[in-house]
Formats: structure tokens, C-alpha cells, sequence
């Protein structure tokens, strides 16, 4: 009987503890616990946040500098400084010349076309390679990253890319002139050039330094109708590619030169050059244009402002200094009026001396005469002819439209743009 007790009470006791231990597993999971729900569940691991990669370029500390101008156009940053040395954003002087600047993320090469050829760039390279030959800079283009852009040295860049470079150090601004480069001047073609002066009516009939608006628009009309291409001096070096080329001049920048033959080049759609003389450029028009229409005149896309000296003074009666003067002050301020730096001087009458020739690649590309003999066809300018005695056509009153014809026609045998 007590065996039999004992037998019991040794299984009531396993029984009880087989249900304590499988009490939370036969529960209903919305009834069992808090910490039982914690106990079942796992907390993941947090995800680590990866480190940024490191620019490969340093961010450039350079100094904020002058105003610089591409073409006549301000540059939105303007220069910056390091060293002594003067920086511009290359993208910006690119646009300002109406280039295309080409660029792929993460590349260190940058390129453009530019006039006859393709121009390249390496951050951190000294090197422009442009025309199949390599230019060396002053400095090192300077990786720019958060723009994806290069600082240039400005001077030794426009040097290599053949644009002219002028500081103006009161005002501290450069002017970068493509016109007024270094490029190379294709030999061998003629191009005819036109001296006018005053585009207005005479109340005198022996002034025949005056045409007549209509007789003018005449002209114009006579070279759009055959086949002629009105050009700039800048536009020459690339005259191998332009049929039947013809400059038209008008010297000493004349108010009727505004009134009257800017609405006809517009309206015909040629170009001319406007010879001013600087000490003439008033604040309103007299007998010449005002400074403001001066500007206004070379804003048009059919007009380029050019020097006829500071006072119209014969130079071959000026001093070696004098003249110095003339040029450089004209330049000047010819440079400050229209954002533009000028490349052709017109001689006052036709004057000039052995100084004059001397000193007129120091300032100017071109020296322009008046005619060697009035109606000579030997009064077309070949490019093989010394840029600093450029002969003209001289155009009166009274010129025939058929003696015009034959002179803008008149093709030197030998010429490479000759014609039979």
C-alpha cells in the first residue's frame, strides 16, 4: 500500500513539471508576455553609413581680382589672383568667345573648337595644345571641382589660343580681343578696300567726300547682288575661306557715319570700319559722333571701331614719342569705349615714316593709306603686301557704279583668289 502512495505521488510530480515547461508554448502568441516576446526576437545589426569618397582635387583658395572682358564681354566672375599670377574660369572665357566647351565628368580634359583648329586642356597641366602644336602657360589650368570647370592663367591662355591680351592697370580690368591676336595671316589674296568718309547729302556739289545715302545703298546693293562678302581686317585670317571679300572704311568717325550708313549696313547686312579720331569723341555730336554713339556703332555686329589717332595729326610731322602717343593712347582709349582692344590704325592723310613702320606692330596689326594713284587697280591689297601699307579705293561723290564695279572685280593674276 505504501509502495502504491509513493508511485503516485511520483507521477503527479512529473506531470506537474512537464506543464510548467511547456506552458508558453501551447499559449496563443497575442497572449504570451512581454518578455517573452523579447526574448524570441532578434534586433539587426544598424547598416554603416559608407564614407564619402575624397575629391581628388583640392578646392583652390585664389583671390577675388579685377574685371576681365572676352570679346567685349564681361566675364560673371571676373579674375582671380594667386601668386601674382591672373585666373579666369575657362568656361566662362569659352562662351564669351561662342565656343563650345567640352568636358566629361570625372575627366581631367577639357576642349573646345576655336577658329581653325581644336584646342586642349589638362587640369593641372601647363600645356594648351591647339593647332597640333603645344603651348606652354605660365601656370598650371587649376581643377576647379565644384563647378567641374579649370582656372587658367588668362595671359599665357589668350597667348597660346592666339587672342590679344591688354591691361588696363588704372582701372585694373583685362581686355582679351580675339581680333587682335597673334594669328597668322594667310599670304596671297586679294581683297579689294573702300575709303568712304561722310555718308550724307552736300549742299556743296564739289564735296566729294561726301556720298549720298542713296548712292551708298546703291553700292551696297551692287555687292549683295554680286556675290560679295564685306569683311573686317579681324576677319583675315581666315580669308582662304571667304569668296570675293570686300573691306569698305570710312575715316574720322562722322556723325552721319551713325544717322545714315549704320541703318544701311544693317539693313543690307554688311560690315564696315569705322576710323574714329579719339580727340573728337565729345559727350554730344557735332560735326562727329559722340562717344556714346561711337560705342553704339561698334555694338553692332556690322560695324568694328578702329584708330585714326587721338588728334588726326600727320604722324610723319610727329616726333618718334609723339607718335608713340598717338598710337597708344588711341588704342587705349578706343579699348575702354567698346570693350575691345583695336588692331588697324588708319594713317591721318595717308602720313607715315620710317618710325611709324617701326613702331606699329608694338600697338596695331594693320596701317592703312589712303591710294598709291587715285583709280589704279594697283590700289588692291594683296595679304602678301606689307600689313603696315594697306592701300584703298578712294569712293567720292562721283564715282560711277561701273568704275566701283571694276574695282572691287579687279583680281591680281597670281592671286590665289584670281579669276579670268
Amino acid at each position: 500500500m505504501k509502495k502504491a502512495l509513493i508511485l503516485v505521488l511520483c507521477l503527479a510530480l512529473c506531470l506537474s513539471m512537464f506543464g510548467c515547461g511547456t506552458k508558453d508554448k501551447m499559449l496563443p502568441a497575442d497572449e504570451k508576455g512581454p518578455a517573452a516576446e523579447n526574448a524570441s526576437t532578434e534586433t539587426p545589426e544598424p547598416t554603416p553609413t559608407p564614407a564619402p569618397t575624397p575629391s581628388p582635387y583640392i578646392e583652390p583658395e585664389l583671390t577675388p581680382a579685377g574685371a576681365v572682358l572676352f570679346d567685349g564681354k564681361e566675364l560673371p566672375s571676373g579674375s582671380f589672383s594667386d601668386n601674382g599670377i591672373r585666373y579666369v574660369k575657362l568656361s566662362e572665357a569659352v562662351e564669351a568667345i561662342g565656343a563650345q566647351l567640352d568636358h566629361q565628368d570625372e575627366s581631367e580634359v577639357f576642349e573646345f573648337d576655336w577658329r581653325l583648329g581644336r584646342v586642349t586642356l589638362k587640369a593641372e597641366d601647363t600645356a594648351v595644345n591647339y593647332l597640333g602644336s603645344d603651348m606652354e602657360m605660365e601656370a598650371p589650368a587649376i581643377h576647379c571641382s565644384a563647378q567641374n570647370d579649370l582656372y587658367v592663367p588668362v595671359k599665357s591662355f589668350c597667348d597660346a589660343v592666339q587672342i590679344g591680351y591688354l591691361y588696363d592697370e588704372e582701372f585694373d580690368t583685362i581686355y582679351c580681343t580675339p581680333a587682335s591676336g597673334n594669328w597668322e595671316l594667310p599670304e596671297g589674296y586679294d581683297v579689294p578696300v573702300l575709303m568712304y568718309h561722310c555718308i550724307d547729302w552736300s549742299p556743296n556739289p564739289n564735296a566729294n567726300l561726301m556720298v549720298d545715302p542713296p548712292t551708298f545703298e546703291k553700292q551696297l546693293q551692287y555687292l549683295n547682288e554680286n556675290g560679295y562678302t564685306t569683311i573686317f581686317f579681324e576677319d583675315l585670317w581666315n580669308i582662304e575661306n571667304i569668296e570675293k571679300p570686300v573691306i569698305i572704311t570710312a575715316d574720322d568717325g562722322y556723325q552721319d557715319n551713325f544717322l545714315y550708313m549704320l541703318p544701311l549696313l544693317e539693313q543690307y547686312q554688311c560690315k564696315a570700319t569705322v576710323f574714329i579720331v579719339c580727340d573728337s569723341m565729345g559727350e554730344t555730336p557735332t560735326l562727329h559722333m559722340s562717344a556714346e554713339q561711337a560705342k553704339q556703332m561698334g555694338e553692332s555686329e556690322y560695324v568694328s571701331i578702329q584708330s585714326h589717332t587721338m588728334s588726326h595729326t600727320n604722324l610723319d610731322t610727329l616726333s618718334y614719342e609723339s607718335q608713340q602717343q598717338e598710337m597708344e593712347k588711341s588704342k587705349l582709349y578706343i579699348t575702354r569705349l567698346t570693350g575691345k582692344e583695336p588692331m588697324t590704325l588708319c594713317y591721318p592723310s595717308g602720313s607715315e615714316n620710317a618710325d611709324t613702320q617701326t613702331m606699329l606692330n608694338d600697338y596695331y596689326r594693320f596701317g592703312i593709306k589712303m591710294f598709291r594713284e587715285y583709280g589704279s587697280l594697283d590700289n588692291t591689297y594683296n595679304t602678301s603686301d606689307d600689313s603696315g601699307l594697306v592701300y584703298r579705293f578712294f569712293v567720292e561723290k562721283q564715282t560711277p557704279l561701273s568704275v566701283f564695279g571694276e574695282w572691287v572685280a579687279h583680281r591680281n593674276e597670281g592671286s590665289k583668289n584670281y579669276t579670268s
